[in-house]
């Protein structure tokens, strides 16, 4: 399905579309997204405008759920590198306690 925008409110609509779904205009012509010629389904072959030549994008009502905003990539770059940091601090505590009751028990040994 491609992109064709209602005349009367801007809303993304199908080529086939009769009435738009969001301000219940009764769709005549298709408008193309690029250069905003109008004219009939006929004028678009392969979804491409006659005026531009462009071909009409993809539509794309809503976002995929795998999408994720700029926002919340920074916020989970963030937190990873906060667990990330937790991790080695807390591997580097069981380090010195390693060290520290291997040196204890070095010490153990010899007395």
């Amino acid at each position: 399905m491609s992109v064709y925008s209602c005349g009367r409110c801007g809303r993304a609509v199908s080529k086939d579309t009769q009435v738009c779904p969001s301000c219940g205009a009764h769709l005549a012509g298709i408008k193309c997204t690029h250069c905003g010629f109008i004219g009939s389904r006929d004028d678009f072959p392969l979804d491409v405008c006659p005026r531009c030549h462009r071909r009409i994008r993809p539509q794309t009502t809503s976002p995929s759920p795998l999408t994720l905003s700029p926002g919340c990539r920074t916020a989970i770059g963030k937190i990873f590198r906060i667990w990330l940091r937790l991790n080695l601090a807390v591997l580097a505590a069981i380090a010195v306690l390693v060290v520290a009751y291997l040196i204890v028990s070095g010490i153990q040994a010899v007395f």
